[in-house]
């Protein structure tokens, strides 16, 4: 627990990376002795999501029951999948939670995945109501929304720290990813925009070429892109 947050997400070496997510994902026995509350699968999790695998990351979360009840690993989870562009796996896991947790993350994936199955209504119902809380969700949310219900003039201008939600969001509205995307340096972020079809080819490949760096994209993946 003291030494896991330790491990930096940003390496410039593949083999230290690799040996990295091998101990992530370890079977070993965990060490006895007293906790200091944060527990080491909570710990794995996040690693792994700093260093961008997120198939790892939801892989080791769906062996273990924890997810369904922690609000902070069932986000991660929601999140690694809204990464892969599996939105409908997403969804299915935020239905089963969404009862349990009333953040405003889980009001923003909510109405995302209302949106995605056509009812927009209600997407635009919440969307209203967090509205009184612009400052704490961003724009970008609400023209997002705007556009998965048909808004041809929606935009989103500036999108410099997403998570998972926003890129998810943005590729099914077919929006531009904005240039500033690629300002933040998540492993995560920069290969998601390197697969996304939708931002330029040009942003596309100086995310490639920064996430295969830090092994974060294959060198095979960057090959193909180009």
């Amino acid at each position: 627990e003291r030494l896991l947050p330790g491990l930096t997400p940003v390496v410039r070496s593949r083999f230290v990376r690799d040996l990295m997510v091998r101990l992530l994902l370890s079977r070993a026995t965990a060490p006895k002795g007293k906790s200091n509350g944060i527990g080491l699968l909570a710990l794995r999790v996040e690693r792994l999501a700093a260093v961008g695998d997120m198939k790892s990351a939801v892989g080791l979360l769906r062996v273990s029951s924890v997810g369904s009840v922690d609000e902070q690993l069932g986000r991660a989870e929601i999140e690694g999948l809204y990464f892969q562009n599996d939105n409908s796996g997403a969804c299915a896991k935020l239905r089963g939670l969404i009862g349990r947790h009333k953040g405003l993350y889980w009001q923003q994936a909510n109405a995302f995945c209302l949106a995605l199955a056509g009812e927009h209504a209600k997407s635009a119902m919440i969307a209203d109501i967090l509205r009184e809380r612009e400052t704490d969700v961003g724009p970008e949310f609400f023209s997002l929304v705007d556009a998965l219900a048909g808004d041809k003039d929606a935009l989103v201008e500036s999108l410099n720290k997403p998570n998972g939600l926003h890129i998810s969001m943005m590729r099914a509205a077919n929006l531009k990813l904005p240039e500033d995307v690629i300002q933040s340096s998540r492993p995560a972020v920069l290969r998601a925009v390197a697969l996304s079809p939708n931002a330029a080819l040009k942003i596309r490949l100086d995310a490639a070429e920064r996430a295969m760096m830090i092994g974060a994209l294959s060198p095979r993946e960057l090959g193909e892109l180009y």
